[in-house]
């Protein structure tokens, strides 16, 4: 099974448009929903951003309701990946070796933990928009990906 374990940088692209929004979307509307992977603290970063996006008068209230909307019926088609001891762990271990913020560590190690515990191996890519977590990921020996990077 090929595996996407999405950062919330990137998993907003899905319900705010960003530069990587399209790529993003064409990638989700082709890839197997049990195949894809977030923390189950994804859903508030992600509602966090579109309402500070709101507040800022960036998006209007009606497209952050839809957001809102969308962001919860795609949250049914994916696999949540819980927060446990072993996680905060695994975490502070990144936080060390990296320098990485609290989120963006417990992001990277519940993919790193999904891909031990499944035993995806090498068929589990990281995705996010972030490059200082994309470069530990990539340390971590995690394949990646940012949407917002177009390929040549």
């Amino acid at each position: 099974m090929n595996a996407t374990f999405f950062d919330s940088s990137s998993f907003v692209k899905l319900f705010v448009a960003e530069t990587g929004s399209p790529e993003l979307i064409d990638f989700v509307t082709r890839s197997e929903d049990r195949s894809r992977f977030v923390s189950v603290l994804a859903p508030l970063e992600v509602r966090s951003a579109i309402r500070r996006r709101e507040a800022m008068g960036d998006i209007r209230p009606q497209d952050a309701r839809q957001a809102l909307h969308s962001l919860s019926e795609e949250m049914r088609r994916l696999v949540e990946h819980p927060i446990s001891e072993q996680i905060l762990s695994e975490a502070a271990a990144l936080v060390d070796r990296h320098s990485l913020r609290a989120l963006d560590a417990i992001q990277l190690a519940s993919a790193l933990l999904a891909k031990l515990t499944l035993r995806l191996q090498d068929s589990l890519t990281f995705v996010a928009s972030d490059q200082r977590l994309l470069e530990a990921a990539l340390k971590e020996g995690l394949a990646t990906w940012d949407p917002s990077v177009v390929q040549a």
